[in-house]
């Protein structure tokens, strides 16, 4: 998100007339409005469906990733996929059979079905359906999320890979297989969770705005280039 908003800022600044309305929405809400024309853009964080494909197109803009988040409060800082797989699935029971905190049982936080952030650590996690513990929380934000994560020392939760989540002094992204979550790691491709970003527009030209069309003009320049690697 912080792309966009970096992105569409600058855009007004070269251009008074033009201004955005940015609202944190999900990757599912990114394509499915803007199909239907109720968003002039949209902004996704998953490669689109066969049938998405076919009314939506798409911009580059980055990548992102997904990653396990634990409160400051707990010890944990790497997980192994087998580790990690056993504390969502509710199989290791206490934190310190994970190296965490003694005597107390995780708080399984995820995402919905459909999230990119969910569907992303699910495909590197599990080799069959995920199971997750009973009473895993399900959650639709990341300010959610974040709140959990705040709130709860003993939380796992499914998180977003992002300036504001790295910085936030209250949690910690976890190291999945000695990896650890970082920009640069994402940048490289070292981190395994990756996911690209793109803008989401109509596929048919026509129906496109004129200011919209300049803006993914503008997004393709140099000056936009290096606000997507200043962001990244």
């Amino acid at each position: 998100m912080a792309v966009v908003k970096a992105l569409t800022a600058r855009f007004s600044q070269l251009h008074p007339g033009v201004n955005f309305d940015v609202q944190n929405l999900d990757s599912l809400q990114g394509v499915t409005l803007v199909a239907d024309g109720s968003l002039d853009l949209g902004f996704v964080s998953r490669d689109l469906k066969a049938d998405e494909r076919e009314k939506v197109a798409t911009e580059p803009i980055g990548v992102s990733g997904s990653a396990l988040a634990v409160s400051s409060l707990n010890p944990v800082k790497d997980l192994t996929r087998g580790q990690a797989r056993k504390l969502l699935s509710g199989e290791f029971s206490d934190w310190s059979m994970a190296g965490g905190l003694v005597g107390v049982r995780p708080l399984i936080v995820i995402r919905e079905p459909e999230a990119a952030t969910r569907t992303a650590l699910e495909a590197y996690l599990f080799t069959d359906h995920p199971v997750y513990a009973v009473g895993a929380l399900i959650v639709t934000s990341i300010d959610v999320t974040l709140e959990t994560l705040h709130s709860r020392g003993d939380s796992l939760a499914m998180i977003t890979v992002s300036r504001q989540t790295l910085a936030d002094p209250q949690i910690r992204l976890v190291a999945l297989d000695g990896v650890a979550p970082t920009a640069e790691n994402l940048a490289s491709g070292k981190y395994p969770v990756r996911r690209p970003l793109y803008l989401t527009y109509l596929k048919d030209g026509t129906k496109v705005k004129p200011a919209i069309k300049a803006f993914l003009d503008f997004v393709r320049t140099g000056d936009g280039q290096q606000i997507i690697r200043d962001n990244s």
